[in-house]
């Protein structure tokens, strides 16, 4: 009798909002994992507003979309993943919260094909509209393939969010205050209050390889903001995707979003309803 075949070493799957995301959060998992990596980006990476690709050369936002795939592409490459693991689902950037439902059931689609051991995804932490969107798409998401008997674990990774500790107490309140007064920013630090977590300090080799991927996004500033020294993860709690991640402004808040929190939290409950019935969506706030 032949020897049975070896079995198929287990597929981890990254789902982040934007292109550069899983570079930022998880570049040393993603070469670690190698081939066995798979990477869901929700959007791409191109806002409606000129702006925000004309600064960067382009007439055109789909052309600036084109080239955050291309560099995407670029930096996973680095990491050892593989073009053909990298899907896009090409939600306009800042526009992922008004698409729920639809995230979802793509997202729970590719799970499905997949069949990940594990699903990495951003943290709910009030930093970006796209990422909050994406972190309760995803929950949406497993939440639809747990009715019928699928489980497999969560785990998360913090991008970006106000910074609560030296908050004066005027930038806790609304309407917003002056931008004097508003918090600042924090990278790749959790909220306060979740499950354990675990803090990984990238080795020279590591931080070397973190900084040519980051490299690879000519069309961003990462590495002024973003540390290539430690990445963060944890299991993901079961949010309340109903109530704010932390008192006061959300970081997105504080900027020309047309997403704020009220409407992202309503928007939330509605597509748990739309995909998991009114009354699981009324009866049960922890999304």
């Amino acid at each position: 009798m032949a020897d049975a075949s070896p079995a198929a070493p287990p597929v981890r799957l990254a789902i982040v909002a934007h292109p550069d995301d899983e570079t930022i959060g998880l570049s040393t998992r993603l070469a670690e994992w190698g081939a066995t990596a798979h990477v869901l980006t929700i959007t791409d990476g191109a806002p409606r507003d000129r702006r925000a690709y004309e600064r960067h050369g382009f007439a055109r936002r789909e052309d600036y979309a084109a080239a955050r795939a291309a560099e995407q592409l670029a930096a996973l490459a680095i990491a050892g993943v593989a073009a053909e693991h990298c899907q896009r689902l090409e939600i306009v950037d800042q526009d992922a919260a008004l698409h729920l439902p639809e995230i979802a059931r793509r997202i729970a689609a590719r799970v499905d094909s997949l069949s990940p051991e594990m699903v990495f995804t951003h943290s709910y932490e009030g930093g970006h509209p796209d990422h909050d969107a994406t972190a309760c798409a995803v929950r949406l998401a497993l939440d639809l393939l747990a009715r019928d008997g699928g489980s497999r674990p969560l785990l998360e990774f913090p991008a970006y969010r106000a910074d609560l500790d030296d908050a004066p107490p005027a930038a806790l309140a609304d309407p917003p205050r002056p931008a004097s007064q508003r918090r600042a920013s924090v990278a790749f630090r959790f909220l306060p209050g979740g499950p354990p977590e675990t803090t990984v300090v990238l080795s020279s080799r590591e931080r070397e390889r973190k900084r040519r991927m980051y490299a690879c996004y000519r069309t961003q500033s990462l590495e002024g903001f973003f540390t290539p020294d430690v990445e963060r993860y944890r299991l993901a709690p079961r949010y309340d995707f109903t109530r704010p991640p932390h008192p006061g402004l959300l970081h997105y808040e504080k900027h020309a979003y047309e997403i704020r929190g009220d409407r992202f939290r309503a928007l939330c409950a509605q597509a748990r309803a739309a995909l998991l019935g009114a009354a699981q969506g009324a009866g049960s706030a922890r999304i």
